[in-house]
């Protein structure tokens, strides 16, 4: 094979090698995407309490807080420190999680259980 020939097949082969990787994604993409989806609101969990109300919540990963709907406001939560469970708290207003039970205790003191309940979609 004459020296031309070689060259080009080199060529040939390192066009197809340069093609064939570009079609890869970037290796740190599917982490990205991960990442990504991991900082989406999770969906709004319900809840029924002892005293008759109901509440939900939802978990806003991005800017790590929660956000807890009553009756009568919404009110954005700062995660604390929790021996179990998950915790937060802003305004007065404290909520505690663990599985499918949750405490919240409003602003002056006052605490209820809650448990959550599935919405049919």
């Amino acid at each position: 094979m004459a020296a031309t020939g070689k060259i080009t097949l080199i060529l040939a082969s390192l066009l197809l090698l340069t093609a064939c990787d570009e079609q890869q994604p970037p290796a740190d993409l599917k982490a990205t995407t991960e990442l990504l989806a991991q900082a989406a609101p999770s969906e709004p969990v319900d809840y029924k309490c002892e005293d008759g109300s109901r509440i939900q919540s939802q978990h806003e990963p991005r800017h790590d807080r929660m956000v807890l709907y009553m009756t009568d406001r919404a009110v954005q939560l700062e995660p604390v420190p929790s021996a179990s469970g998950a915790k937060f708290e802003a305004d007065g207003i404290v909520f505690r999680n663990k599985g499918d039970t949750a405490i919240v205790q409003r602003a002056g003191g006052t605490e209820t259980e809650c448990r959550r309940i599935e919405q049919s979609r």
